[in-house]
């Protein structure tokens, strides 16, 4: 547990500089289903509906997560974001490790907004630290920098688009139904403006079918 607390406490440090003085607060909810569909194969569905204080927005996602190896598993799926002024479509590709407490992940997203000169390319790399609290409870400290690989404005150079620290509860409310709340800290670098900090009180409600 301490351990567990210092990794957060890192996270949240590094991602929180003095001068972030731009501070707004959302609320995410996750709302999924899986499925196992072959051996080794899961197909997940998800809605994500959020709150933000500069307009609500709106995600749904398909995904199918494979198996390849013990703790190793590779995933590839496709998502729309409605948004206030656009929507967006954002195909991913994963590959996953975990190995005891730690689960680490590289996502690597393409982004279609509408009315762009092209997609965006963004790396996210994420790390985890998850421990029981007792047989049907988990908390854990999550980790995880997004980083602009290719703009969708050409001329524009790679950047960091967040970090991100987050401190979760899950609980195991039935046989196939866990609910997880969090909080997640995301810091967004915006060049010679202030840097946003957004507060994210996090819901999460995921079924396995």
């Amino acid at each position: 547990m301490r351990f567990l607390a210092a990794i957060v406490l890192a996270t949240m440090l590094v991602s929180t500089p003095a001068h972030a003085t731009d501070e707004d607060t959302q609320l995410w909810v996750f709302l999924n289903a899986s499925t196992l569909l072959a051996d080794g194969l899961t197909g997940t569905v998800e809605i994500s509906p959020r709150a933000r204080e500069n307009g609500e927005q709106l995600l749904s996602r398909v995904s199918l997560d494979l198996s390849v190896a013990e703790g190793l598993t590779v995933n590839a799926g496709l998502a729309h974001v409605e948004f206030a002024g656009g929507n967006e479509i954002r195909p991913h590709q994963q590959i996953a490790y975990t190995t005891g407490p730690l689960a680490l992940r590289t996502r690597l997203e393409q982004r279609f907004f509408e009315g762009a000169d092209r997609a965006q390319w963004r790396l996210r790399q994420q790390a985890r630290l998850s421990f029981p609290l007792d047989s049907k409870t988990q908390i854990s400290g999550m980790g995880e920098v997004l980083y602009i690989v290719q703009s969708e404005v050409p001329g524009t150079a790679d950047q960091v688009d967040q970090w991100r620290g987050e401190i979760a509860i899950r609980r195991r409310l039935a046989a196939d139904l866990d609910a997880t709340i969090a909080y997640r800290a995301i810091l967004s670098p915006r060049g010679k403006r202030e840097d946003r900090l957004s507060h994210v009180p996090v819901i999460t409600l995921a079924w396995k079918l």
